[in-house]
Formats: C-alpha cells, sequence, structure tokens
C-alpha cells in the first residue's frame, strides 16, 4: 500500500481509498480498476490500478460542446445585431432623404471663384467678334465669377449682364414692375434683369440662382395685377422663411405653402397635356420644375402661360428667346420633374 493512502472495506464488501489529501473513490473489483465517485483524483499508485476517468472525460466533453454551442450562438446574435442595426441606419438616411424637401439648382448654383477657366476663355475668344464688348470682360477676367461667364454663354442675351456685373454685383436698382402690369397677361421676368438680376440670393446672384422667386413673382403680378412681389422681393422671401435650399437652390415648397403665404392657391397637378391644359382653362398657371434638356443642364423652373395649336406657351425666367415660341407637349414632357397649377386664392 501506498503511503498516506488507506483501503477500507464497506460491509457490502466493495472497497474504497481514501488518502490524506481528502481525496476518495470506489475500487472495483475487476481489474484493481478505481473509479472516481467523489473528491478530486487521488494519486493511487499500483501498475495494476488506474483511476477511471471516463465519466470525468465525457462530462469535460460535453462542457466543451456546451461553450461550442454557446459561442456559435453568440455570434448568431451579433451577426443578427449588426445586420439589424445596418438595415436601421439604411432605413433612416432613406426616409431622411425621402423627407428632406426636393429642391432645385438654378444654372450655376455655386458661387465658385473669380477663375474664368480655359474653356471659358476660349468660347468668349471665338464670340468677341460678335460681341466686341467681351474684350473687357477677357481683359479683367479676374473680376468675373465663372457662374456670371456661363449664364452669358448659355444664352447670349445676357451679354449687358455680363459686362456690368464689375461695377453692379450686389445692387438691386429701381425693382418697379408696373410697366409690365399695363400690358396684362402673364409678364415675363427675366432672371439676369438688371433692376434684380444683381442681388445676393442664396449662394450667387438671382441672375443665376433666381428662376424659382422670378417664376413665382411672374404668377402673382399677372394673377393678382399686383406690383409687391418681384423677383427680388419673392427672392428675400423665399431666403428669410428657409424656402431656399443650402447647395440645392430653391424648394419645391416655395411653390406651395410659399405661394399660399404669397396669397396664391397651389397644388400639385399630374403629368399629362389634358391636365395641364385643364388647369390653364380654369384660369391658373403652372410652375414646372425642369431637369436637364432644352431649358438647363442641371436644374431649373419655368412658367406655362397658355397653350395654342403647336404646343404650350412658356415663360422662361432665363431667356426671352426661349418665351417666344410654343413648346409640344412631347418635347417638354420628358423633361419636367414637378409641376404645380397656381391660381388665385
Amino acid at each position: 500500500m501506498r503511503k498516506g493512502i488507506k483501503i477500507m472495506k464497506r460491509q457490502s464488501g466493495d472497497f474504497y481509498y481514501h488518502d490524506y489529501r481528502g481525496n476518495y473513490g470506489e475500487i472495483s473489483r475487476s481489474g484493481g480498476r478505481v473509479s472516481e465517485t467523489g473528491g478530486s483524483r487521488g494519486p493511487y499508485a499500483g501498475s495494476r490500478r488506474q483511476i477511471d476517468f471516463r465519466e470525468q472525460r465525457a462530462r469535460e466533453e460535453a462542457r466543451q460542446r456546451n461553450m461550442k454551442k454557446r459561442r456559435r450562438a453568440r455570434r448568431r446574435r451579433l451577426l443578427i445585431f449588426i445586420s439589424a442595426a445596418v438595415l436601421i441606419v439604411c432605413f433612416l438616411w432613406n426616409a431622411a432623404e425621402y423627407l428632406k424637401p426636393k429642391s432645385d439648382s438654378d444654372e450655376g448654383n455655386w458661387y465658385s471663384s473669380n477663375v474664368v477657366t480655359s474653356d471659358q476663355e476660349s468660347q468668349l475668344q471665338s464670340l468677341l467678334p460678335e460681341y466686341p464688348e467681351l474684350k473687357e470682360v477677357i481683359r479683367h477676367r479676374s473680376e468675373y465669377p465663372t457662374e456670371v461667364i456661363d449664364v452669358f454663354l448659355k444664352n447670349q442675351e445676357a451679354v449687358e449682364y455680363l459686362v456690368d456685373y464689375p461695377a453692379e454685383a450686389g445692387k438691386v436698382h429701381r425693382d418697379d414692375i408696373r410697366e409690365e402690369l399695363k400690358e396684362g397677361g402673364i409678364p415675363l421676368f427675366l432672371q439676369w434683369d438688371r433692376r434684380w438680376g444683381y442681388k445676393k440670393y442664396g449662394s450667387g446672384l438671382i441672375g443665376w440662382t433666381g428662376c424659382g422667386p422670378t417664376c413665382l413673382a411672374m404668377a402673382s403680378a399677372g394673377l393678382t395685377g399686383s406690383s409687391k412681389w418681384t423677383p427680388a422681393s419673392v427672392a428675400e422671401f423665399s431666403e428669410k422663411e428657409g424656402y431656399y435650399t443650402p447647395g440645392a437652390g430653391t424648394s419645391w415648397d416655395l411653390m406651395t405653402s410659399g405661394a399660399a403665404q404669397l396669397g396664391l392657391h397651389s397644388e400639385e397637378t399630374p403629368l399629362s397635356e389634358s391636365s395641364m391644359k385643364a388647369q390653364l382653362n380654369s384660369g391658373c398657371v403652372l410652375i414646372c420644375s425642369i431637369g436637364p434638356g432644352d431649358f438647363t443642364t442641371e436644374g431649373h423652373y419655368i412658367l406655362i402661360r397658355g397653350y395654342d395649336d403647336s404646343g404650350f406657351l412658356v415663360n422662361d425666367p432665363n431667356s426671352r428667346a426661349r418665351s417666344e415660341r410654343s413648346w409640344p407637349y412631347d418635347r417638354i414632357a420628358s423633361q419636367i420633374k414637378n409641376l404645380w397649377a397656381v391660381g388665385k386664392a
């Protein structure tokens, strides 16, 4: 017998051992094996005797399996949590984009710099024979924002607006539209008109960012006969009331809630030839948000004042020439992003 280990016999005839460390176990009658039933493993010595740890090994293997299952379960829960978080973020992002007020940039919405690009200078040089006044513009090109030059390059009607820019920028001249009202009907206001075209609006000047306020001013003046709301005053109202979206342009909300504040009735109307003509027949005008095409390379607003046998009659605040012709429905329908029927309240 090994020192420190006592082997004892039960009344049943079975043997068990007990050592000085408190370890104990049963000694089977077959093969001299000792199976552990209580405390920790004892140091039983003897070549014919082994401690049977099969149950302990089975328990350990079961414990390891359970740990692996728990780890896999934790990984699955973490993956589900991350996926749910990503979906929630995407949903909130899309919801924010959807709820963001829609707006349209006028051409050249950003006041970027006073550096004329080489391409712009080349175009100005090519137009010099037809417009000799451009010589001063080219000579003092550092005084002209690229946006003002773009206004002219896209519409040569605005040559005086370009040439006079250094002396007129920021000024508002006699803001009077009573002469236009004497003619009756819906007046044509050009956003680059020197009366208001140099007034600041949003990130630039009305001359290149103010097509939305100019269209609403045309609607107000023509429908009510009042000279209160000019392009300059509507632009000021639009900025003050938050209808100008920095980096985007004039919000679509100006054409609904903004129009109501100006004493007009406005509602979105379906894009169809029959619906548009019905609204015009009822005495309304149509303000349209326009995408790239015949009228703009970015975003723009135009006003439709009527129609004839050839198409719709347009007041384009950026072009007198485009306002003097008819536009077939099939030509402009694909360019219209949204439209509002505006009438008297």
